[in-house]
């Protein structure tokens, strides 16, 4: 008996999670790849330099709008669970949702999921129930980052037709979910391949939660919330920009959509946490969209190293930390 409790224990969302944190060795050689390549084509040495120029008096700034981000995405996590029917305290609801940016670094943040099983842990709701509010996060995140970038894309004529093809995607996504007619039909089919029809009641279940949440009187207001969480990271980037000394070449709008356009880049790759092309993509915008007063390629690299340390690998951190807060948790369900 005591060893089937601990084989339970084994499989269980903590088990989980700890399999998933060792993807974050590969994430962490990666992203520290892409770091070294970045600064050795930038000119290493000019790299260093800039990276200690940093004004470090500004770096509480850069993380604390860099958390705020955290609590308005915890606003909407929340928001969504209530909408669900899911009721733990918002004390659990918090450290969930910071657990789950343990995953920040998985392909397109979907490895958040983890946080379905930690609500399941506390409340027992089931995972294809709360699963698909993770799918309306990232959802209307995207939305938000089309419109932080629309201004850039009109202004610079820089990823024009990666917003057109995006936005025409999320457009028929809004209609094929908003629509029974068309997503019921699209489920059973689906039903019919023989190594999914064991999922089909799951994919209804999961697809009358994805219908809740992203019905249109609860699309807006989340996508609002969305691009206003988003923009603390956005400001974080020009603070950054500012603390190197570069905000007289890439003003406040230039940043906004240099942030935006190359999340939206790396989260298209499908990368563990868009590492590569979003680095790529932060660098070669702020040469390019600063035409006017050049920025060097070694400070771009520098400001990119800075973001993303603050940004992408900070969450990381932050949820490492929450989800072994969340272990006391788990065995206090467990006794």
């Amino acid at each position: 008996m005591d060893r089937e409790q601990d084989n339970t224990q084994e499989d269980g969302p903590l088990s989980l999670l700890h399999r998933l944190r060792k993807k974050l060795i590969v994430a962490i050689v990666l992203g520290a790849g892409i770091f070294l390549a970045i600064s050795v084509y930038s000119d290493f040495d000019k790299v260093a330099k800039a990276l200690v120029s940093f004004k470090l008096c500004l770096l509480p700034l850069v993380l604390g709008l860099a958390f705020l981000n955290y609590i308005l995405r915890f606003c909407k996590w929340h928001y969504y669970l209530r909408l669900l029917g899911v009721k733990i305290s918002r004390g659990q609801s918090f450290k969930v949702f910071l657990a789950g940016l343990t995953m920040t670094i998985s392909p397109g943040r979907f490895g958040e999921v983890v946080k379905s099983l930690f609500v399941k842990m506390i409340d027992g709701s089931p995972i294809a129930k709360t699963a698909p509010i993770v799918a309306a996060e990232r959802f209307t995140d995207f939305i938000g980052f089309l419109i932080l970038s629309a201004y850039g894309a009109v202004a610079f004529a820089t990823g024009g037709k990666v917003i057109l093809i995006s936005t025409a995607f999320t457009v028929a996504v809004i209609l094929i979910v908003g629509s029974r007619r068309l997503a019921e039909p699209l489920i059973r089919l689906t039903g019919r391949v023989p190594l999914v029809r064991r999922f089909t009641d799951k994919a209804f279940e999961a697809y009358e939660s994805i219908y809740q949440l992203i019905a249109l009187r609860r699309l807006v207001p989340a996508v609002a919330l969305s691009v206003v969480s988003w923009s603390c990271e956005c400001i974080a980037f020009y603070v950054v920009l500012e603390a190197l000394g570069l905000t007289g070449c890439a003003g406040f709008l230039n940043a906004v959509f240099i942030y935006a356009f190359s999340t939206i880049a790396g989260a298209i790759t499908m990368m563990p946490g868009g590492i590569g092309l979003t680095e790529v993509s932060l660098t070669g915008l702020l040469v390019k969209i600063s035409c006017e007063n050049p920025i060097p390629t070694s400070l771009a690299a520098a400001a990119t190293i800075i973001i993303r340390l603050c940004t992408l690998w900070f969450a990381v951190v932050v949820g490492i930390i929450a989800s072994a807060m969340l272990k006391d948790v788990g065995d206090a369900e467990k006794a």
